[in-house]
Protein backbone atom coordinates (compact mmCIF):
# COMPACT_ATOMS: atom_id res chain seq x y z
CA UNK A 1 0.00 0.00 0.00
CA UNK A 2 2.55 2.27 0.81
CA UNK A 3 4.17 2.24 -3.12
CA UNK A 4 0.26 2.89 -3.84
CA UNK A 5 0.53 6.40 -1.74
CA UNK A 6 3.78 7.24 -3.23
CA UNK A 7 2.11 6.90 -6.71
CA UNK A 8 -0.63 9.27 -5.75
CA UNK A 9 1.45 11.89 -3.91
CA UNK A 10 4.00 11.73 -7.24
CA UNK A 11 1.08 12.21 -9.60
CA UNK A 12 -0.60 15.12 -7.76
CA UNK A 13 2.68 16.49 -7.14
CA UNK A 14 3.04 16.71 -11.00
CA UNK A 15 -0.44 18.05 -11.38
CA UNK A 16 0.64 20.68 -9.44
CA UNK A 17 3.62 21.60 -11.13
CA UNK A 18 2.36 21.13 -14.56
CA UNK A 19 -1.01 23.32 -13.47
CA UNK A 20 1.64 26.04 -12.36
CA UNK A 21 3.81 25.77 -15.43
CA UNK A 22 0.45 26.30 -17.26
CA UNK A 23 -0.57 29.54 -15.21
CA UNK A 24 2.56 30.93 -15.83
CA UNK A 25 3.41 29.87 -19.49
CA UNK A 26 0.39 32.00 -20.83
CA UNK A 27 -0.30 33.51 -24.36
CA UNK A 28 -0.43 37.40 -25.15
CA UNK A 29 -0.94 38.03 -28.40
CA UNK A 30 0.74 34.66 -29.39
CA UNK A 31 3.31 34.76 -27.76
CA UNK A 32 4.23 33.53 -23.92
CA UNK A 33 4.61 35.67 -21.02
CA UNK A 34 7.50 34.10 -19.81
CA UNK A 35 9.79 32.67 -22.74
CA UNK A 36 8.82 35.23 -25.48
CA UNK A 37 8.14 32.36 -27.98
CA UNK A 38 5.31 31.36 -30.13
CA UNK A 39 2.54 30.34 -28.18
CA UNK A 40 2.51 27.15 -27.02
CA UNK A 41 6.07 27.23 -25.90
CA UNK A 42 8.13 24.41 -25.21
CA UNK A 43 6.92 24.51 -21.51
CA UNK A 44 3.33 24.33 -22.02
CA UNK A 45 3.24 21.78 -24.25
CA UNK A 46 5.04 19.48 -21.82
CA UNK A 47 3.13 20.47 -18.93
CA UNK A 48 -0.10 20.17 -21.46
CA UNK A 49 0.88 16.22 -22.11
CA UNK A 50 1.42 15.89 -18.50
CA UNK A 51 -1.90 16.86 -17.17
CA UNK A 52 -2.94 14.43 -20.32
CA UNK A 53 -1.89 11.33 -19.45
CA UNK A 54 -3.17 11.93 -15.94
Amino acid sequence: MDSDNSLETSLAALRLTATAVLDRHAVDRHECVVCGTLWPCEQALLAERNLAVL
